[in-house]
């Protein structure tokens, strides 16, 4: 293939690419999986120049990503920083931008959450009589939100006090 040919589809690609990322935060795992997904037969020196130039053109910023990604996922389906790290360490972030998405979620935003869900869920369910297994039930619904054991605790004896 020409080389005129590899880099118009190139640009074509970056061009798709470019309004991909405007829709809504992107981070350079995902960019990759969509170029591959879109047989796109661009070579990784290739996707990796793609990135960098949206890196540039700060349309990808890894930081912003994880920030976003966290803040979406806590306010909007009340995941806990637990699940939260997990999903982001599987789309390839750095520790030190996890670190930093998660420490800018509001620690008491976050037992507040985290109580309400449990609330809601000792309601539901109202016909475990047993209060041991009642708490048991309820640590392992919050523990699959990805919330820390030590806060879940203290959550259900301030719940249990009420």
């Amino acid at each position: 293939m020409s080389e005129a040919k590899k880099n118009d589809r190139e640009k074509n690609y970056l061009d798709y690419i470019r309004n991909w990322c405007a829709l809504q935060e992107r981070c350079a795992q995902e960019i990759k999986d969509k170029l591959v997904s879109l047989n796109s037969k661009l070579n990784q020196e290739q996707i990796s120049e793609i990135i960098s130039q949206l890196e540039k053109e700060n349309y990808l910023s890894e930081q912003r990503f994880a920030m976003a990604y966290g803040s979406g996922k806590f306010r909007i389906k009340k995941w806990g920083k637990i699940k939260i790290r997990i999903m982001l360490k599987q789309k390839r972030i750095a520790d030190s931008i996890i670190r930093t998405a998660l420490e800018n979620i509001n620690e008491s935003e976050y037992t507040s959450v985290l109580r309400k869900i449990l609330e809601e869920k000792k309601r539901k369910l109202k016909a475990e009589k047993n209060p041991i297994l009642l708490n048991h039930k309820l640590i392992r619904f919050a523990q699959s939100r990805g919330y820390e054991t030590d806060i879940i605790m203290d959550c259900l004896k301030t719940l249990n006090d009420d």
